[in-house]
């Protein structure tokens, strides 16, 4: 089964190593401080969104954030 909570916390460990605290701290904010399963979903996917294209975001990470994203995606549908 997905964990979609482990993911982001690790997906957000790979980025602040790659300089990107911020963003990490906003993933991890995003778990929480959530009130709710569908706040944090969507939350994350906000959050999720600008690193799927940027630049400096490793290309693994990339493919995970990717996978990540569809599936809290799919999850709000």
């Amino acid at each position: 089964m997905y964990d979609h909570y482990k993911e982001a916390t690790e997906l957000a460990i790979i980025i602040s190593e790659w300089g990107m605290n911020v963003e990490a701290g906003q993933i991890l904010d995003a778990i929480k401080n959530g009130k709710s399963g569908t706040e944090i979903f969507m939350t994350l996917r906000f959050r999720i969104e600008p690193l799927l294209d940027a630049a400096n975001v490793p290309e693994e990470a990339k493919g995970r954030l990717r996978i990540l994203y569809s599936k809290i995606d799919q999850a709000l549908k």
